[in-house]
């Protein structure tokens, strides 16, 4: 009786597939990624680039008896993987040096190649194995720690090559304790088990990729359309919602709440003296600094122009008055050198606090206002608090 036949795949056939499959992962992913371009793109376009390429290198390398093959193409994984890490770098606006990324790639070629008189599948596997695992961790380190809010993808990525760097890290630590050859590192460690993590690490990474551009796209315009471009502060429209639902919600308590509307004297004399680029300038430093005086749970917005708008919940009118001095104080630290001279601007401030249980929040910012406009009336570079008739 014979004994039924087993469907088994040999090293060749897999690390064949594992290129098939990055060769189709990156043309799809160019395919979506040309029409949102970004520095990250073109570096993660080279993984696949180069990804594709060590399983031919391994086969031919096999079938064509050239077993110096073997560390070009562990050179050409570890590049691959330095890839993922310099566009997670360059999707973080870090810069990544090109000493970097070409220094372990350069080692995992040379040291073989210098110092082996004959070659086998696994010369110089120490330094690949290292390499693959430093890169892997490195790009894990760069997802999971993004410049600005960590979005869903960004935890998937890091996931996934923070596992294949520990995988990698155990695969190195198993090659110098037990040797390529050891049945245990075969069955842990050997060449088809980190074939199908590869083909894993691949399939995820390039959905998971395409998905991260997507979503920073769309948080970019969530940004747009509640950030003002220029102080990048909140614009007008998110504060009003912002601020009347607040409103809303203290005067359910009957906590208080203050409004300060406060705008830069002489503005348009700046712009006319010093130009709209120091112009530009005092707004963005002095909404800078001025969001450094405020606390957490604060509202602060570009209102319109120079004119800027706080909304302080929970805030009655003596602490309300201390923040507008505190304010004021700030935006006349405020010194910007020009090639005309040096600005330094003043602001008035209107100060209103809501009545209780108000929910009128365009009343309480024009009351805000009348008090702005007795400011400017006394003279500018003060605060006025509007008081309620009687």
């Amino acid at each position: 009786m014979s004994l039924p036949a087993t469907l088994s795949l040999d090293d060749s056939t897999l690390l064949f597939v594992n290129a098939v499959v990055c060769v189709t992962s990156g043309i799809l992913y160019w395919l979506d990624v040309r029409r949102q371009p970004h520095t990250a793109a073109l570096w993660w376009g080279l993984t696949f680039v180069f990804g594709s390429m060590p399983g031919f290198i391994y086969v031919a390398a096999h079938e064509l008896g050239q077993p110096w093959l073997y560390p070009v193409g562990n050179g050409i994984v570890v590049l691959a993987v330095a890839f993922i890490w310099t566009g997670a770098r360059a999707f973080n606006q870090r810069p990544a040096p090109p000493a970097a990324w070409l220094t372990g790639p350069i080692l995992v070629v040379a040291i073989p190649l210098l110092s082996e008189r004959s070659f086998h599948e696994w010369s110089g596997g120490l330094p690949y194995l290292a390499g693959v695992a430093l890169y892997c961790l490195m790009a894990a380190r760069e997802f999971l720690s993004p410049r600005g809010k960590r979005l869903q993808n960004h935890v998937v990525l890091g996931a996934a090559v923070g596992v294949a760097g520990l995988f990698y890290t155990m695969r190195a630590t198993a090659f110098v304790m037990l040797g390529p050859y050891d049945p245990v590192f075969e069955a842990l460690f050997g060449p088809q088990v980190a074939t199908l993590v590869s083909l894993l690490l691949i399939m995820v990474c390039s959905f998971s990729l395409v998905a991260l551009g997507k979503e920073m796209g769309e948080a970019a315009l969530r940004r747009a359309a509640t950030i003002d471009g220029l102080t990048q502060v909140m614009n007008r429209a998110a504060f009003n919602r912002a601020a009347d639902a607040r409103l809303r919600t203290l005067a359910a308590t009957r906590a208080p709440a203050t409004a300060l509307i406060f705008d830069l004297d002489h503005f348009k004399a700046i712009n006319d003296t010093f130009g709209h680029a120091a112009g530009d300038e005092v707004l963005i430093r002095c909404a800078e600094t001025v969001g450094k005086c405020l606390e957490a749970g604060d509202l602060f917005c570009r209102y319109g122009g120079e004119e800027f708008a706080v909304l302080l919940p929970g805030v009655g009118p003596e602490k309300a008055g201390r923040v507008a001095a505190r304010i004021l104080a700030t935006i006349r630290a405020v010194a910007i050198q020009t090639e005309r001279g040096l600005v330094r601007p003043t602001a008035s401030i209107g100060l209103a606090c809501a009545l209780p249980g108000e929910t009128d929040l365009s009343a309480l910012i024009s009351r805000a206002d009348e008090a702005l406009y007795m400011a400017k009336q006394a003279g500018r570079n003060r605060v006025e608090e509007h008081r309620a008739a009687a």
